[in-house]
C-alpha cells in the first residue's frame, strides 16, 4: 500500500477538524446573536477500500457529511405557542389596566363614586335649607363634576378604543411584512437545499420571522415537501404557500391568540363581553341615561323659587345632552339654565311654600336607593345607579386581576421553555471551549502523521540504496 494512501487519510482528518473547529469558533461569535442556533459537524467514515489487505476493508479516513443546526422542532412550537398566549395575556392586561386606571376608583375621594356620593349628599342638603342659594351652588357645582367626570372617562375610553384600532392596523402590517420576508427566505431556502446545501443561516433568519408572527397570533406551520420550504396560517387564512403571500384578503377576527387576537377581543362589541373596552363605554352610556332620566322625571315635576314648574317651563330638566342628542356618557351636562341661576332648581313640590319646601329636592336625593337602572334586554335585575356602578368597576377589577394572574402564570411556562431551547439550541461557551481543544488536538495528531510520512518518503526517496 502506498504511504501516499495514508498521507491521504491525514490530510482529510486535517480538513475535518478544521471544519469542526470552524463551526466551534462560529458559534462562539454568535453566542449572543438573536436567533442563531447552534451548528454541529457530524463526521462519518469515507468509504473503505476493499481487498488491498488480506480481501479485508481497509478505511479512508473521515469526511464532513453535514454542518447543521441544532434544534428540537416540538419545543419550538411549543414556546411559539405558548409566547402567542402570553403576550395575547399581556396585551388584555396592560389595557384593561389602562382602562381600571381611567375610572380611578383606587383613589380615595375622586373617583366616579365620590362624585355621585357629593351629588346625593347635595340634594339631601338643599332638602333641609331648600331657600339657600350657597347651598344650591353647591349642589349644581357637584352635577357639573359628576357630568364632567364622567364624559372625561367616556373620552379616555374612547382614545382607548382608537388606540386599540390603531394598533390592530399597525399588527396587519406587520404581518404583511413578516409574510413577504417568509415568502422570500422560502425561495431562498429551496433554492440552496436543491444545490445541496444546507441554509442554516437562513433557516434560523426564518425561524425569527416565525416567531414574531407567533407573537402577534396563532400560527401553523406546516412542512412543504423535502424543499425546506414552509406554508404559514394567521388565524385560519393561510398567508405564506407555494403560490406566494396572500394578505390582501386576511380577516384579523380569525386569530385568537397573540396580541392581534387580544386586540381584536378588547376592540370588539360590548355585549356580554366584559373583555372589550366598548363593554365599559355601554356600561357608562346606560348609567348616565338612567341617571338624567330619573332625575329629570322628579324635577320637571317640582317647582323652582322662580315658581316655574316643568309644565311653564319646559327647559326645567337638570340634567341635558351638550349637543342635542340622545343623553349619553359622551354628552352628559347640567341645564345651563341652572349653571347660570341656580334658583331654577326645583327644590319643592308645593306652590303655596317654595322658600320652605324641600320635598322634591328629597324625593330627587332618595334615588340614591331606588332601584332604577339595568343593563338586561327584559329590564329585570334592577339596581341603584351606585350598585350599578360599583359592579361594574368591581367586574373590571376582576377581569384586571385575572390578566394579570394569567400573564405571570404564563411568563413562568414562557421562561422555562425558553430556557429549555437556550439548553438545546443555544451556544455553551464552556462546550464550544472543549470541542476547539479536541478538534486542535485532533488536528495536531492529523499534521504529526503526515510529517511522520513526510519523513518515510524521505527515507524511500533519498536513502534508500539499490
Amino acid at each position: 500500500m502506498s504511504l501516499f494512501f495514508g498521507n491521504n487519510i491525514a490530510l482529510k482528518g486535517m480538513m475535518a477538524q478544521q471544519a469542526a473547529l470552524n463551526v466551534a469558533l462560529n458559534n462562539v461569535a454568535n453566542a449572543n446573536t438573536e436567533g442563531y442556533s447552534r451548528q454541529r459537524v457530524d463526521l462519518q467514515a469515507s468509504n473503505p477500500i476493499s481487498g488491498i489487505v488480506y480481501g479485508e476493508q481497509l478505511g479512508s479516513g473521515v469526511d464532513v457529511a453535514n454542518i447543521g443546526r441544532i434544534r428540537d422542532e416540538f419545543l419550538d412550537y411549543q414556546l411559539r405557542t405558548q409566547t402567542s398566549e402570553l403576550k395575547a395575556h399581556t396585551t388584555v392586561h396592560d389595557t384593561l389596566n389602562n382602562v381600571e386606571i381611567v375610572f380611578n376608583e383606587t383613589a380615595r375621594d375622586i373617583g366616579l363614586s365620590s362624585d355621585l356620593n357629593k351629588f346625593w349628599n347635595a340634594w339631601q342638603d338643599v332638602s333641609v335649607t331648600p331657600a339657600s342659594p350657597a347651598v344650591r351652588t353647591v349642589l349644581m357645582e357637584s352635577a357639573v363634576t359628576l357630568s364632567d367626570h364622567m364624559r372625561q372617562i367616556y373620552s379616555q375610553l374612547s382614545g382607548i378604543r382608537e388606540d386599540i384600532n390603531t394598533q390592530i392596523s399597525q399588527s396587519i402590517t406587520a404581518v404583511e411584512s413578516i409574510a413577504a420576508r417568509i415568502n422570500t427566505l422560502n425561495t431562498q431556502i429551496a433554492n440552496s437545499s436543491m444545490n445541496g446545501e444546507t441554509p442554516n443561516d437562513l433557516l434560523d433568519s426564518r425561524d425569527i420571522m416565525l416567531d414574531k408572527l407567533a407573537e402577534i397570533g396563532n400560527i401553523t406551520v406546516t412542512k412543504r415537501g423535502t424543499t425546506g420550504a414552509v406554508d404559514v396560517k394567521l388565524g385560519e387564512h393561510t398567508i405564506v404557500d407555494q403560490a406566494g403571500v396572500h394578505t390582501d384578503e386576511f380577516d384579523p377576527a380569525t386569530v385568537k391568540g397573540g396580541t392581534l387576537g387580544a386586540l381584536v377581543k378588547l376592540g370588539g362589541a360590548g355585549t356580554n363581553n366584559p373583555g372589550s373596552v366598548q363593554y365599559y363605554m355601554d356600561k357608562l352610556n346606560i348609567m348616565a341615561a338612567s341617571l338624567a332620566n330619573n332625575v329629570n322625571a322628579l324635577h320637571v315635576q317640582g317647582i323652582n323659587l322662580d315658581g316655574e314648574t316643568g309644565e311653564s317651563n319646559p327647559g326645567a330638566q337638570f340634567f341635558t345632552a351638550n349637543d342635542g342628542e340622545e343623553i349619553n356618557a359622551a354628552n352628559l351636562t347640567v341645564n345651563s339654565a341652572i349653571q347660570n341661576n341656580v334658583y331654577k332648581i326645583a327644590a319643592s313640590n308645593n306652590e303655596v311654600n317654595l322658600t320652605g319646601n324641600g320635598e322634591m329636592a328629597l324625593a330627587l336625593a332618595n334615588l340614591r336607593t331606588t332601584s332604577q337602572i339595568s343593563d338586561s334586554e327584559d329590564g329585570s335585575g334592577q339596581k341603584t345607579i351606585d350598585a350599578f356602578y360599583q359592579e361594574t368597576v368591581t367586574q373590571l377589577g376582576s377581569k384586571v386581576n385575572e390578566a394579570e394572574s394569567n400573564v405571570i402564570n404564563q411568563q413562568t411556562l414562557v421562561t422555562n421553555l425558553s430556557l429549555k431551547k437556550e439548553s438545546v439550541s443555544g451556544v455553551s461557551l464552556d462546550e464550544e471551549t472543549a470541542n476547539t481543544v479536541v478538534y486542535q488536538h485532533a488536528f495536531n495528531a492529523c499534521a504529526r502523521v503526515i510529517s511522520i510520512i513526510d519523513q518515510m518518503l524521505d527515507t524511500v526517496i533519498n536513502r534508500m540504496k539499490a
